[in-house]
Order: structure tokens, then C-alpha cells, then sequence
């Protein structure tokens, strides 16, 4: 089954109703009658139409063309259907049944909304056929439509792909995007799939590993953030001053020797700035390298790398609400922890108790190998106390809660990469494509590191995304997105569950070409063409019968249907005129141009690439860069009044180096016609072609008289 039309019936991208017809068995004419609330159809047969002339189950390929801002992407979205999407349309679909006849099928999408959603029920308008034929009624998923775009677009959650889009989600950060960018790479290139596709299409991009290194921060990035906005530095007098005012109200002095101990260690505290500096002096992690003493490690070692970064982090998260309950962990404990564990123990110890006092007969339980019990001590003791000095005390449960959770997500990270770091004093992670365990190894990587980041960004004012991942072969931005546009489709290949395998795919595809090279554009609709069935192997059609999803028989490889936007001639050139959508923009409105308007270009497969240009493209205005336009139509014009003030005997005032100048531009220019139109001019202006002959004269004349002088010798 193929989308062979679509009829737009309310659009603000248009001014009247427009027709797309996607070079289906037939062309589709449509016409209107709101006030009988019916629709007429028109049936032409596409003469042009071949069977079989895609690949083995590519049933057809499209092109939408059209200037920017004339509505492609707009019209994706209402072929992609998008549950947000309001456009009254009508859907026809063509199906080729075992004897060759032609099956329509029609989603009449025409039904009024109800609080921003179609109406489940109804249509506003029939559907009439004057030649009386017949038709199906769509049913939900025959078709199913993946849209894909390779540019990062906030917007793009609208359109409702099935796909996992980079930017599928506008509360994702740049972290988690790229993490779930490596992953379907890692996936694609390590299945046996990518090697086919690497047959057909040779320069295919593959790379065999990658490192992941710890980015090397500078101390200023962690110091800058105390020295702008001095969280987590209260005055210590002030906070003294809260500390006795609440005691005061209390009147509970059991032990007035603690209470001067706690008073003592108030103002003689370290602040942030001094605690970061300790955590950086520690011996095991002391900067020995003079030239990148001002960064946080030397990136030697990426376990103790990874330590001390995150040490740093933990150091600028140590944040709390002074209420006159906080209690006090001296800093030094931290300092003197025998190994990471106990760093992050020690850390969770602080922060637990910095929030309320009360837990400071607890220190020695709060670890991290008891978060379940510690869990529900935390819970339990704000069971009654609701509020302490007029704040919630649910503010206090859920920090701890958030920091028992962040620390233990840290510490299975680290545990993870102890385990996979083999060679301990390497700078590095590799993980290995052809490694057997690399695709679950790499998943379980990246989720944790997902966690791990979400956990550090609740500190302001810097980014928690401390990682580097790079490939052992440098990829270029076209690479890059040829990789990401199959790793995406594999991607959902192998992970949909059983309810999204059908027989019908629509891929859809806003401009999947930006950034090849015109060699890879010119190969860009051959290789979909011959790799994407290869891709869709992975995913048996199924049926659902007897209360249970089963293989369709009918079905080995689903149908794939593609439907593309692009600005470039090559990829158009690989599609029949009848398939090309053509957009004009005018008077604010777009129109699509139907095989009847003078506009439509008429040239497309197989075309002359400057043909294409300046027809299909609507490059009416020269096919030469504006800058070197500009340039020759200046030197046109000087030399016009040139001649003109030199056949009107006037004198003709021009510098040598305006006339070198003109000269040299004129030499440059690699349009054989219009270079050698201009030494025309440039000669008849400055008499070139007779002082060339006198030149040529005098010559012949020397070589006469020295001919002459050897005949009498």
C-alpha cells in the first residue's frame, strides 16, 4: 500500500485547497462543495507510472521541492498525521491486489476538533467518486509514517515519530542526546547489517571504537561559580548569629560544652573556595604537570581523572537552607577517606547532616551500602515534624532522598567502570564495535552516565556533562549524518515491540541530505533505495489473529514507501517529474503546482544538473554566486560608458591600476562566453587589437630586414 495523494483541504500555509500527488498508479483531482459538505474525486491514470521500478519492496520514492520558508516541513507534518496537527485532509492510498486491480483506500480526515482533538467518530464531508468507485475505509496503522530530521529542532516533538529522534524530546539535554546518538551507532555498526550496506555503498561511514575520556576542566569553572553567587558560603557570623537565636528560643542546654564546640567550629569553617583547593591538594590527586596546574586533572589516568572531577562536583554541590537545625561534619573527614567509597560516604554524611542536626547521632550509619534503612530514617522522622522555623521539612526529606539516590547512581558508575577498565593506568575507556558485549556493555555505560548527570545538574552555574567521547576516526558533519540517518531507522528496527511491525512503512525525511558532499548526494536516493529493505529485514510484518500478534504470510519484508524534502539537483535528478511536489511561495501563500500549471518544471530524472538548478529550483536570476554577479555587472557598466565616452571623441580618464584591476578580474572568470565578451569590450576600449597588429607589423618588419642583411651577406 502506498500514499499515492493527499487533498489539503484548510491550511494556513494556503489560500485555497491544494492537491499532492505523489506519482501513485493515478493522478487524483479534487473539488469542493462545503455547503453540500461533499467531495468530489477525479481519477486519471499516471501514464508514466512502471512497476516494479524501485528496489524490491520500495513500493514508491517522492521529492518535495520548494524555497525556504514555503512550507515542507509543515507539510510533513500534516502527512505525518500528528496527533497536534488540525489540517482537514484526505488521505489516498493505492493497493495492488493479486490481479493487478488497483485498491483505494481513504482516510477522510475532515472531522471537526473538540478541545484541541479530532473528533474519534464522523467525517465533515463525503467522499464521492462520479465514476462510482469504490473504496475502503483506513484502518488505524496500515500505513505507518517515521519521520526523520537531521537537525537538532525543539519543534520536532510535534510530529510524533516512532522514531528515536535526538531531538524527540525538548527535555533532554545535550548530554543525553549525544549518549543515545552513540548508542544507536554502536547498535547499527556492530550488527551484521552495517557490512551489507558497506558492500553497496562503499564509502558508507564505519568506525571500529571509540574513547571516552574525562574532559579536563579548569578550577576556574568550579571557582566561578562560588565567587559570582557564594552558594553554600553563608558569613560564617551570620550564620553563628542564627545558630544562637534558635538555641536561645530552645532553652535546651543538656550539654553546654558541645553547644560551644558546634559554635567554635562555625567560625572556624572553611569555605567553599578553600574546600575546593583541599580536595585538589590531596596527595593522590595533586596536579604535578606546571603547564596544566590551572585545570582539574592531568589526564593521564582516567579512573583517578574521573575521581577527582567528580570530587569537585560534590564539593560545589555541598548547598543547604540555614533554618538555626543544621548541624555540622567537619570538612577534615572527607579529606582523610582511604579510598573513593568513603569519599562518597563521607560526602552524604555532610550532606545529610549539614541539612538537620537530629542525624548527627546517626553519622555512623549513614552510608551508602545502607541507603535502604537509611531511607526510612529519613522518611520516619519528618512523619511529624512538618515544618522547622516556617520551612516544610519536606524540602530537607526530599534533598537527602535526591542525595542518597545521586551518590549510590555514582558509585555503580564507578563500579561499572572499574570493571571495564582493564588496564587501569590508561587515560581512556575503549569500548571495541566488534566486541561481543559491546552493545549491552555501552547501554548499561550511558544510562548510568545519564543518571549521574541528571543527578549533578541541580548545581548552578556549571555543566555536569564531564565525559568526552570521540571515534577512532574523526567524522565530518556529512558523515555524521548519513551515520545517524540508517543508525536511527536500524534503530527502530530492532527496537519496536511486536505491535509496530506492519506490513506499511512511510519514511519520512526532512532534508536527510544536508551536509554530504555531491558525490554522497548523488548517491543518496540509490543507496536508500537499495539499503533500506536490507534494514527492514530485521522487522517481520505481523497480524493479529486469535488474540495474539502472529508472522503475516503474505509479508517477508515490510513495504516501504519514501518521501523526501531536499534544495540539491543530484538527489532530484533519481526522481520521475510525476513523483516531485513542486511549492511556489506568492502573496504570502504557497501553492502547489499541478502537472497543468505553466510554472511546474517538466525536467527532473536524468536532467542536466544546471537545468535542474534553474528549473526545478526556481533559479530564475543567473546560476553564478551573487558576489561574482555583482563584480562582472560593475565591470560591464565601466566599460560601457567606456566605449560610449570613446565613440563620442571624449577622453577617457582612467588609472592604470582601475584598468589593472579590470583586467585581472576579467582574467579570472571561468565562463568562456561571458570572459570572452569582456576582452572584447576591454580591447575596443583601449585599442588592444591595434596596438596588438602594430605590434606584429613592427615584428615582421625586423624580421624582413634581418632576412634581407643575410641575403647580401
Amino acid at each position: 500500500m502506498i500514499l499515492s495523494s493527499v487533498y489539503i483541504i484548510d491550511h494556513f500555509l494556503f489560500e485555497d485547497a491544494q492537491v499532492l500527488n505523489f506519482g501513485g498508479h493515478n493522478f487524483y483531482s479534487f473539488s469542493i462543495d462545503k455547503d453540500l459538505k461533499k467531495i468530489y474525486v477525479t481519477v486519471t491514470q499516471n501514464q508514466s507510472y512502471i512497476p516494479e521500478f524501485w528496489n524490491e519492496n520500495i513500493q514508491n520514492i517522492s521529492a518535495i521541492v520548494g524555497s525556504n520558508g514555503s512550507g515542507k516541513t509543515n507539510i510533513l507534518k500534516a502527512i505525518n498525521k500528528s496527533y497536534k496537527d488540525k489540517t482537514k485532509s484526505v488521505f489516498i492510498y493505492e493497493e495492488v491486489c493479486e490481479n493487478d486491480d488497483i485498491k483505494l483506500v481513504i482516510h477522510n480526515i475532515t472531522a471537526d476538533f473538540v478541545d484541541d482533538s479530532r473528533t474519534l467518530e464522523g467525517s465533515e464531508y463525503e467522499i464521492i467518486f462520479p465514476n462510482g468507485e469504490s473504496y475502503d475505509a483506513y484502518k488505524a496503522e496500515s500505513v505507518i509514517p517515521l519521520y526523520y530530521s537531521a537537525i537538532y529542532d525543539t519543534s520536532i516533538p510535534v510530529f510524533y515519530s516512532l522514531l528515536p529522534l535526538e531531538s524527540g524530546s525538548i527535555s533532554k539535554n545535550l548530554s543525553s542526546i549525544y549518549s543515545e546518538t552513540i548508542l544507536k551507532q554502536i547498535s547499527f555498526l556492530h550488527n551484521h547489517i552495517s557490512k551489507l550496506i558497506k558492500e553497496s555503498f562503499p564509502d558508507f561511514p564505519i568506525y571500529n571504537s571509540f574513547k571516552i575520556s574525562v574532559k579536563n576542566l579548569s578550577k576556574r569553572d568550579f571557582t566561578q561559580v562560588y565567587s559570582d553567587s557564594n552558594i553554600g558560603n553563608p558569613e560564617k557570623i551570620e550564620t553563628l548569629k542564627i545558630h544562637i537565636e534558635s538555641d536561645l528560643k530552645e532553652q535546651k542546654f543538656g550539654n553546654p560544652e558541645s553547644l560551644l564546640r558546634r559554635y567554635l567550629s562555625i567560625i572556624g569553617s572553611d569555605n567553599l573556595f578553600d574546600a575546593l583547593q583541599q580536595i585538589w591538594n590531596l596527595p593522590q590527586y595533586t596536579n604535578d604537570l606546571s603547564e596544566k596546574s590551572h585545570t582539574i586533572h592531568d589526564s593521564s589516568n582516567f579512573i583517578k581523572n574521573f575521581e577527582i572531577i567528580i570530587l569537585s562536583f560534590l564539593t560545589l554541590n555541598d548547598t543547604f537552607i540555614i533554618t538555626g537545625s543544621n548541624g555540622r561534619f567537619d570538612f577534615n573527614k572527607i579529606l582523610e577517606s582511604l579510598n573513593f567509597e568513603e569519599f562518597l560516604d563521607n560526602f552524604l554524611k555532610k550532606y545529610i547532616i549539614s541539612q538537620d542536626k537530629i542525624f548527627e547521632s546517626n553519622e555512623s550509619d549513614i552510608k551508602l551500602e545502607n541507603s535502604n534503612e537509611l531511607i526510612k530514617i529519613i522518611s520516619s522522622a519528618y512523619e511529624r515534624i512538618t515544618q522547622v522555623n516556617g520551612i516544610s521539612t519536606s524540602m530537607f526529606r526530599d534533598k537527602m532522598l535526591r542525595d542518597i539516590e545521586g551518590l549510590h547512581n555514582i558509585l555503580d558508575f564507578y563500579k561499572l567502570i572499574n570493571e571495564l577498565q582493564i588496564h587501569k593506568e590508561l587515560s581512556s575507556l575503549d569500548f571495541f564495535i566488534n566486541n561481543e558485549e559491546i552493545v549491552e556493555s555501552s547501554e548499561l555505560f550511558f544510562a548510568l552516565y545519564s543518571k549521574v548527570v541528571d543527578y549533578l545538574s541541580n548545581i548552578p552555574g556549571i555543566n555536569p556533562d564531564f565525559l568526552d567521547v570521540r571515534t577512532d576516526i574523526n567524522l565530518s558533519y556529512g558523515e555524521k549524518c548519513l551515520l545517524n540517518l540508517y543508525s536511527t531507522i536500524f534503530n527502530f528496527t530492532i527496537g519496536n515491540d511486536h505491535t509496530r511491525k506492519r506490513e506499511n512503512y512511510l519514511i519520512i525525511l526532512d532534508e536527510a541530505d544536508l551536509g554530504y558532499h555531491p558525490m554522497w548526494k548523488r548517491k543518496f536516493v540509490d543507496t536508500l533505495n537499495k539499503t533500506l529493505p536490507i534494514i527492514f529485514e530485521e522487522l517481520t510484518p505481523m497480524i493479529f489473529e486469535d488474540n495474539s500478534w502472529l508472522p503475516n504470510p503474505l509479508y517477508s519484508i515490510p513495504n516501504i514507501q519514501i518521501i523526501f524534502t531536499t534544495h540539491d539537483p543530484l538527489s532530484l535528478s533519481d526522481i520521475p517529474n510525476n513523483n516531485v511536489i513542486y511549492l511556489k511561495r506568492n502573496n504570502g501563500f504557497t501553492k502547489v503546482l499541478e502537472s497543468d500549471d505553466i510554472q511546474r518544471p517538466t525536467k527532473t530524472f536524468g536532467a542536466n544538473i544546471s537545468d535542474l538548478i534553474a528549473d526545478s529550483f526556481f533559479v530564475t536570476d543567473g546560476l553564478i554566486g551573487d558576489f561574482a554577479k555583482e563584480k562582472i555587472e560593475n565591470i560591464i557598466i565601466k566599460l560601457n560608458q567606456l566605449i560610449e565616452r570613446k565613440n563620442t571623441n571624449q577622453v577617457i580618464h582612467i588609472t592604470e591600476e582601475e584598468r589593472d584591476k579590470i583586467y585581472k578580474t576579467i582574467s579570472i572568470i571561468d565562463e568562456p562566453i561571458i570572459k570572452n565578451k569582456l576582452i572584447e569590450m576591454y580591447n575596443s576600449v583601449f585599442d588592444i587589437a591595434i596596438e596588438n597588429e602594430i605590434q606584429e607589423l613592427e615584428e615582421r618588419i625586423k624580421h624582413l630586414k634581418k632576412l634581407k642583411g643575410s641575403q647580401n651577406d
